[in-house]
């Protein structure tokens, strides 16, 4: 059985990242841009797994993204 929580799936991401040889400032965008996502998952919508995401849930994300700005929460 797979491991569906955001932590578990954005380490193993990391790690495949870091694989591909990225550069560091690139493997800190991209951890700190899904452990934002990951954090508006859980205090907006209660979703604590990644198949509880949908189109939906990312298009609203986008939504609330341009409407706070990019990195603040």
């Amino acid at each position: 059985m797979t491991d569906l929580s955001f932590d578990y799936q954005i380490d193993e991401f990391m790690i495949y990242c870091r694989s591909r040889e990225l550069r560091a400032k690139t493997l800190e965008s991209y951890e700190h841009t899904l452990r934002l996502f990951e954090r508006w998952c859980r205090d907006e919508l209660s979703i604590g797994q990644v198949d509880e995401v949908t189109e939906g849930v990312i298009r609203r994300y986008i939504t609330n993204l341009q409407e706070r700005g990019k990195y603040t929460f």
